[in-house]
This record gives C-alpha cells, structure tokens and sequence, in this order.
C-alpha cells in the first residue's frame, strides 16, 4: 500500500485529509463517523481505545451505514508472546476489528489499530476494510495482529460506527477519520 502523507489540500493526488475526530469525555457505547463524504478514494482510521468492561481486554467490532443484518466476515490472527490466535467468524452482524484494553487491564494501557477502506464509495464491489493492531494488556503481554473485515454490500460507505459486545469505551478513546485523495 502507498505511504501517504498529511495534507491540507484534498486536490493534491496522495494527500490525507482529516474529515472527523472523536475524542470522548465520557464513557460511550459507540464511537460513530456519519455523512462520510464520497469525495475520497480511500478511507483511513487511526483509532485508540479502552473499554469499561471488567476484562483484561475485549474485542471491539465496526458496523457500516447503519448495518446490523448477518452480512459480515473477519479473519484474524494475533500473537502474544509466542501464542498465536486465529479465528474467523462468518455471517455476523458486526465485523471484529481489534481489541481494546478491558477495566482490569493494564493502567493507562489502550488498544490500537490503523486501518483502511479501500474505494469506500464505489458501489460496483463489496468492501473490504484491512487493519493492524497493538495492545499491552498486562505487563509483558503485548498483542500484534492484523483483521480483515469484508460487508457484504456494494453501497457506498457513508457512516462507521465502532462498538462493544458489552460496556462501553472508556472516556478518552479516541479516533481519527481521514480521506485520501
């Protein structure tokens, strides 16, 4: 994939453009993106986050434009220390992007994730959504992993919502929404 770098100028061909950034100041249930423009080539995601469920961590999942139909597919694979984890899950209802830092978990620690939405706004092709992944839930357990979600739709990417199977993303998650030209 092309490195691109941050720019103020959408006319320029490569440039990251910021359209959203959430940054909460409460305990929320949903980190949500809405009228995402059709105006990009691409969409690209830096999130960071940590849940108020009484876990060490916990899985957090992406639905699109509202979805919550049984037409999501994930695979995964991570590694801590020298455990590896793969899974898929097939027909859901919400797509499992990443893992966040649980209640129980390391102080001050948070999960990561970069992602990306290739051709968000054609609707000739189902999307596809890649992303890498790093959390420290405990000293000496730091989780590296890459997702992949696919929905089952041709329409247009216009909102993103992030959420929880249970509690909520702890006041101060953040997330970044940008567009590339």
């Amino acid at each position: 994939m092309p490195v691109y770098y941050p720019s103020s100028s959408s006319g320029s061909s490569g440039a990251m453009v910021k359209i959203a950034a959430v940054d909460l100041g409460a305990d929320t249930a949903t980190i949500d993106f809405t009228s995402i423009p059709g105006t990009y080539r691409d969409l690209h995601i830096v999130f960071q986050g940590r849940t108020t469920e009484s876990a060490v961590d916990a899985f957090f999942y992406v639905q699109f434009n509202g979805d919550t139909g049984s037409n999501y597919w994930d695979q995964y694979v991570y590694y801590v220390n020298t455990a590896i984890t793969i899974n898929e899950d097939e027909a859901a209802t919400k797509g499992r992007v990443g893992l966040v830092t649980g209640a129980t978990g390391r102080t001050n620690g948070a999960g990561v994730a970069i992602m990306d939405i290739p051709f968000y706004a054609g609707t000739t092709f189902e999307k596809t959504l890649r992303l890498n992944i790093a959390e420290m839930y405990s000293t000496g357990n730091l989780v590296v992993g890459m997702f992949a979600v696919r929905w089952g739709s041709t329409a247009a990417i216009t909102s993103i919502t992030f959420l929880l199977a249970t509690g909520n993303f702890l006041a101060g998650s953040q997330a970044t929404l940008y567009g590339l030209t």
